[in-house]
Formats: structure tokens, C-alpha cells, sequence
């Protein structure tokens, strides 16, 4: 298998690319995390995770879009489970019905903050387990620093990746930047700024700090709508979008400091 069709197979059944690459318990493992925290986000939303869709279709790929919901992230990462679900999508034929269909999609449901977390999640952890498939089609194989779950450890918290690596140093500073960048935008918005009903183009870049985005469903979700909003709204939500990006640096750096590593002792 080669290191592009490692990839397109995770995207598409998570898992499939490593028992056909001989690690089968790291493909269940990838099948069960990936397609579970999916299906379980969807029992909680139904046809409400696409409310969250960025934008509609142009007519020339609206029949695209139809079966592979591309302007669905960051699910469409999760590529498999979100064509399922879209064809599992109840679209009323009778056009005077679509407004009620849209009615539906706004309609919140109880526990949907936890859903979306799932639901969008699930496509960051497929591009993690792709990720690490694309490594062993590289016939890279296992080893004590696995770039991947480096990466992983990243996003979930900020500096562990490189915490353990053995970079201490740069996991302190770096996890540390993220996260006073991510609690003050809390701060300020008064808990209000991870929000994917409200901002979900926002919330996309937000997840890229998963730790920071779950705490955010479990601990200040939902979300109450009022008359008054802090003051600061939007610098929160600023500053938790820019501590999202950071942590990209964060990711992608682990996954460097890993292959470093690894070149090093085979050097």
C-alpha cells in the first residue's frame, strides 16, 4: 500500500490502512476512537450537525455535495462516517418543507455541545490516525517516538508531545503560550467563546486545542442566549481562535521533534 492510499483509506474507513499494513489493534483502536466519537456526537445532534455546514454549494457541485458534504468541518476529514451520515440525512422533497427542515437544524438539543465536540473531533483524530498510517506505508514501522501520537498529545494538551520527547524546555514554553492565550479568551468572554452554534467558523480553529475545546463543552456548554454579552465578546473569542492556530505550531512541531529523533538513531 502506498503512503497516498494509506491515507485516502483511513479518511474512509479508519483503521482499514493499518490491518492491511499488519497492526490490526492499531486499526481497531482507529476504527473504534475515529467512528465512534462520531456516531456517538450524532446520536446527540441527528441532522443538526449540519447546522454547522460552512456555506452552500454553487449549483455546478451541489450535486457533489449531495453525497460527500465537503462545507462540513471539520467532520469531512472523517470522511466515511460523514458521507453515512449525509446520506442518512432526512432532505424533504417537497420544497415548501424545507423550511421546516431549516427550523429543525437551529432547533438546539440537549447535550449538543459535547455532540459537536464529538462529531468535529472525529475528524482531527481520523487526520491523526492517517497520519500515522502514512507512516508505516512508509515502512517506518513502530517506535518509541511515533510522530502521529505526538502530534495527538499536542492537541489534547498543549507541550505534552514534546514533554515527552524529552524537550521540556520548549513543551513549558510553547504549551504554556497556548494555554494562557486559550484561558484568557475565557476569561474575557466570561466562558462564552467556544461556542459552535453560535461562531462554528470560528470553532474549527478553536479545535485545534481539543483539550481546550472539550473542557470548554463540559464545563461552560451550553451556552445560554441573553440580552447582554461581556463586553470583551469578541476578544475572547479572538483570543481562543489565535491559541487554536498556536497550537497547530505546537502539533506540527512535535510531529518534527519526533522525526528528528528518529533520524538521529538511525543515524
Amino acid at each position: 500500500m502506498t503512503p497516498s492510499n494509506a491515507i485516502l483509506a483511513t479518511l474512509l474507513l479508519p483503521g482499514a490502512a493499518h490491518a492491511a499494513l499488519g497492526k490490526p489493534l492499531r486499526g481497531a483502536l482507529a476504527f473504534l476512537v475515529t467512528v465512534g466519537m462520531f456516531w456517538c456526537g450524532y446520536a446527540i445532534l441527528g441532522d443538526r450537525v449540519f447546522h454547522s455546514v460552512l456555506f452552500e454549494p454553487f449549483s455546478l457541485l451541489a450535486r457533489v455535495f449531495e453525497f460527500v458534504p465537503l462545507n462540513l468541518l471539520p467532520e469531512s476529514v472523517n470522511l466515511g462516517c460523514t458521507i453515512v451520515a449525509n446520506l442518512l440525512r432526512d432532505v424533504p422533497v417537497d420544497p415548501s418543507a424545507h423550511d421546516e427542515m431549516t427550523r429543525a437544524l437551529r432547533a438546539a438539543q440537549p447535550g449538543e455541545h459535547v455532540g459537536f465536540f464529538l462529531t468535529g473531533c472525529s475528524g482531527i483524530v481520523a487526520a491523526l490516525f492517517a497520519a500515522d498510517a502514512h507512516g508505516l506505508a512508509y515502512g517506518q514501522g513502530p517506535r518509541p517516538r511515533n510522530r502521529a501520537l505526538m502530534s495527538g498529545l499536542s492537541w489534547l494538551l498543549p507541550g505534552s508531545g514534546h514533554f515527552l520527547a524529552g524537550h521540556r524546555n520548549k513543551g513549558f514554553l510553547m504549551g504554556g503560550a497556548v494555554l494562557v492565550m486559550f484561558v484568557l479568551g475565557l476569561l474575557f468572554s466570561e466562558g462564552l467563546a467556544v461556542d459552535r452554534s453560535h461562531h462554528d467558523a470560528y470553532w474549527i480553529i478553536q479545535s485545534l486545542f481539543g483539550g481546550g475545546a472539550l473542557v470548554s463543552a463540559l464545563w461552560f456548554g451550553p451556552m445560554e442566549v441573553t440580552d447582554s454579552i461581556p463586553l470583551r465578546y469578541n476578544l475572547g473569542i479572538t483570543l481562543t481562535a489565535v491559541a487554536g492556530l498556536m497550537n497547530l505550531v505546537v502539533m506540527i512541531d512535535a510531529y518534527t521533534v519526533a522525526d528528528l529523533q528518529k533520524a538521529r538513531q538511525e543515524g
